[in-house]
This record gives structure tokens, C-alpha cells and sequence, in this order.
């Protein structure tokens, strides 16, 4: 992973407050991107598995985790769709927001990452699970 992410120097080894990052996310990038936002975010998402691959889902697990988004993990496998849960502190305050969160981008980044390991195109959904403070990602080919 470090690897993929030395392009970006020094600034992976810092950890910084996600009051920014939830800033520009909730605020300024919407504010952008106007209607569009959901549509772009997700694809957004697909272009970053591209510039950073993963080679396998372990990989896919860690990357998420170290640019922060959280503890992603596989919670169901068939041939044609999978289940993903996203769990984080972060993820849980996200819930007292005003105005719901987008995962729009890390649903097209999980869905890039399928196409990329299984040659499948793939498409990803997510639904938040409050009472169990995640967020559940479907994704299907």
C-alpha cells in the first residue's frame, strides 16, 4: 500500500483532524458540484481504485482504512454480488449531520475495485444501518 500512496510523500504518515476532510466532503464539494454531486462523487470513486488498484480484497481493506474511511470489511460473498459493512467513529457522527452523507464515492470506489480483480462490470448501492452505526455497500455485476 505505502507503495501506491508515495506520491503523496511525507502526508501519509500524518494523521490529521477530519473536521477538513468532512468540510470539503460535506460543504465545499457539494457546493461544486451542484446537482451533479452524487453522480460525480461516484465516479470520483471509480477513478481513484484506478489510480490506486488493489490486488485483492485484504489490500482493498487496508487502503480504505489508511486514507481514513474506516474498517471496511466483506460481510457476504455470492458469484455475482458481495456485502460490505463500513464502520468507524467517524462513520457513527455522521449520522447527528444535518444533511445525510454521500458515500457515493466509496460506493464507486468498491465498485472499481471489483471490476479491477474480477473482470466483471460491477455497481455499487449502500443503505446506512443507524441502529448498528455502519454502513452496509451492495454491490452487484
Amino acid at each position: 500500500m505505502e507503495k501506491q500512496l508515495k506520491g503523496l510523500g511525507e502526508a501519509v504518515n500524518l494523521k490529521t483532524p477530519a473536521l477538513a476532510h468532512e468540510i470539503l466532503r460535506t460543504k465545499l464539494l457539494d457546493d461544486l458540484l451542484g446537482k451533479e454531486s452524487e453522480m460525480i462523487q461516484y465516479y470520483m470513486g471509480k477513478n481513484l481504485a484506478r489510480m490506486y488498484p488493489c490486488k485483492s480484497m485484504e489490500e482493498m481493506f487496508e487502503f480504505v482504512s489508511s486514507i481514513g474511511w474506516g474498517n471496511l470489511i466483506m460481510t457476504k460473498e455470492k458469484k455475482k454480488s458481495r456485502i460490505f459493512e463500513l464502520k468507524s467513529p467517524l462513520v457513527q457522527a455522521r449520522f447527528s449531520y444535518e444533511t445525510p452523507y454521500l458515500y457515493k464515492l466509496e460506493a464507486g470506489y468498491i465498485a472499481e475495485q471489483l471490476k479491477q480483480m474480477t473482470g466483471d462490470d460491477w455497481e455499487c448501492t449502500y443503505k446506512e444501518n443507524k441502529r448498528k452505526g455502519l454502513i452496509v455497500f451492495y454491490a452487484a455485476c
